[in-house]
């Protein structure tokens, strides 16, 4: 399920106001200031607090990591004509 790019831009932790990151492995929203994970279920993000799973520094810094360094791969690649497929599985692995 790719979750919709307008909902991933205005949906903000219900705790800080902060930005989310969207895992879509695990079909969660992450706010990194609270090391909270929001989960979707039925495809609709459940913002609850106190539905949310707390979640370890090392768990959010890692898919942060990761997210950064495949919005790099994309920039650096953006010179590069892409196919399709590759377009595909780059946005899959941000996403």
């Amino acid at each position: 399920m790719l979750m919709d790019a307008k909902i991933t831009e205005i949906l903000v932790c219900p705790l800080c106001k902060g930005p989310l990151l969207w895992n879509e492995k695990k079909k969660e929203f992450y706010c990194r200031s609270d090391m909270k994970a929001f989960p979707v279920i039925d495809g609709i993000p459940c913002m609850v607090p106190t539905e949310a799973r707390e979640m370890k520094e090392e768990e959010i810094e890692s898919f942060a990591k990761t997210v950064e360094e495949t919005q790099q791969r994309l920039l650096n690649q953006s010179y590069v004509k892409l196919t399709w497929q590759q377009m595909a599985e780059i946005y899959k692995e941000l996403y």
